[in-house]
C-alpha cells in the first residue's frame, strides 16, 4: 500500500510527541512493506512560503515545505493556508496515494483533506489533542483557565479578541466540523479525548475509533526503581513505595528522585509544581526538570529558575530520545503537573515501563490508563 502522512514537523527537526508517533508509525509502516511518504512542514525564514526540499529520514522519505512563523493576514490563514494547494498537489501526484494519514495539521492547512478528496485518496484523521476544537490547543482561554468548550464557537470570541475579528473566528469551529465531517475515519488515543469531540460535535458520535500509538521502543527498568506493587510484572520491590499502606520495606530510601519531562511552556503546569514543592521541607526530594524551552515562555521559565534557586531542584534542558533509559533510571516519581486534559501521554508509559511512580491529574488520557494507588 502507498501511504501519504500529513503532519505539522517530523524528525530530527520536529521532537514533539506527536512528531515521534509519526515518525515511528511510518517507520512501523515500512517494515511491514508499505510505501510511506511524508509531507511535513517546516520554519525556513530565508526562503518563500510554500518552497519544498526532499530527504530520507530513516527509510521514509519526506518532504518538507516552508511554513513561516508568526502572524497572518487574517484570521482564517491560521488553519486554511492557500499556499500550500500547489505543493500538496504535486506531492499527491508524485506519490499517488492509496491512503492520506493526516496525524496534524497545525500550521499547514485544512485544504490538505479537501484536495486529497478531490484526487479521489481515502483520508484518516488522528486526533492528537483539542487543536480542531481550539486554537489554543489545549481548551485553556487566554488566561490558562480551562475551558468547558467552545460551545461552537461562542466561546472562543472573547478568548480570541486579540485576533480583531470578533464574531467571524467562529468560523473556524465550523470549518473543523466539515474537515472531520468529510475524513473516512476518524482515530483518537484515548476514550476522554474521543469523548472529548464527541461532546462538541455529536455527529462524531460513534465514528472515533480509539486507538492507542503504544511504544515502538520500551525502556528497560532502571536499576534502583523497581515497579510500583500491583504494576504489569512488578516485582514489588525497588526503591518506590506501593499503594498506601504498603509494607515499610517498600519505602523510599534517601530523597524522592522526581523528575519532570515536558515543553516549558504554562500549559504544562510545572509552576504548579513548583508551587506545590515550596510547601515541602528540602531533605525529602530532588527535582530534575527536562524540557526544551520555547521563545513564549522564556521570561515565565526565568521566572521559575528564581524561584528555585537555592532549592534542590535542577534545571536539566533537553536530551537526545536515547538517553531517556539514564533519565528514568535518575528518578523515582514522574510528575506530569499539567493544566490541559492530556489526550495520551508518550512520557507516563514510557516512565510506568520503566519503573517509575506517576502523579497526574486524574483527567484525560493519562486518567484512563493509570490506576490510582498502584501506578
Amino acid at each position: 500500500m502507498r501511504i501519504a502522512v500529513a503532519v505539522h514537523g517530523y524528525p530530527p527537526a520536529g521532537r514533539g510527541g506527536v512528531e515521534q508517533v509519526a515518525a515511528e508509525q511510518a517507520e512501523a509502516l515500512v517494515a511491514r512493506g508499505h510505501e510511506v511518504a511524508v509531507f511535513a512542514r517546516e520554519s525556513s525564514a530565508d526562503r518563500p512560503e510554500g518552497a519544498t526540499r526532499d530527504e530520507v529520514v530513516g527509510r521514509v522519505r519526506v518532504r518538507r515545505v516552508v511554513v513561516h512563523d508568526g502572524a497572518r493576514p487574517s484570521f482564517a490563514g491560521y488553519y486554511e493556508g492557500a499556499f500550500l494547494d500547489a505543493p500538496f498537489r504535486s506531492f499527491l501526484g508524485e506519490v499517488q496515494p492509496d491512503v492520506l494519514h493526516v496525524q496534524h495539521l497545525a500550521t499547514l492547512s485544512n485544504r490538505l483533506a479537501a484536495i486529497a478528496r478531490e484526487a479521489r485518496v481515502a483520508t484518516v484523521l488522528s486526533l492528537h489533542d483539542a487543536y480542531y476544537l481550539c486554537h489554543r490547543l489545549f481548551l485553556l482561554d487566554v488566561d490558562g483557565r480551562r475551558c468547558p468548550g467552545p460551545d461552537a464557537g461562542l466561546r472562543c470570541v472573547a478568548c480570541l479578541a486579540e485576533h480583531g475579528v470578533g464574531d467571524r473566528v467562529r468560523e473556524r469551529f465550523d470549518a473543523m466540523a466539515r474537515l472531520l465531517a468529510s475524513v473516512d475515519a476518524v482515530v483518537a488515543p484515548s476514550p476522554s479525548l474521543r469523548r472529548r469531540y464527541e461532546e462538541q460535535l455529536p455527529f462524531l458520535d460513534g465514528r472515533i475509533e480509539v486507538v492507542e500509538p503504544g511504544l515502538a521502543r520500551v525502556p528497560p527498568v532502571a536499576p534502583g526503581t523497581g515497579q510500583v506493587a500491583g504494576s504489569p510484572g512488578a516485582p514489588g520491590t525497588g526503591r518506590v513505595a506501593g499503594p498506601p499502606g504498603a509494607a515499610e520495606e517498600g519505602a523510599v530510601a534517601g530523597p524522592l528522585r522526581l523528575l519532570f519531562i515536558g515543553t516549558l511552556l504554562p500549559h504544562k503546569g510545572l509552576d504548579l509544581l513548583v508551587d506545590a514543592l515550596e510547601g515541602l521541607p528540602t531533605a525529602p526530594f530532588t527535582l530534575t526538570v527536562y524540557g526544551e524551552e520555547v521563545e513564549a515562555g522564556a521570561a515565565w521559565v526565568e521566572a521559575l529558575r528564581r524561584r528555585t534557586a537555592g532549592r534542590p531542584v535542577v534545571w536539566g534542558g533537553s536530551f537526545a530520545p536515547l538517553e531517556i533509559d539514564s533519565v528514568f533510571a535518575a528518578a523515582d516519581v514522574l510528575v506530569l503537573p499539567s493544566r490541559c486534559d492530556e489526550a495520551w501521554s508518550r512520557v507516563v508509559r514510557e516512565a510506568r515501563a520503566a519503573g517509575l511512580a506517576v502523579v497526574a491529574p486524574n483527567v484525560g488520557g493519562p486518567a484512563d490508563w493509570l490506576r490510582d494507588g498502584e501506578d
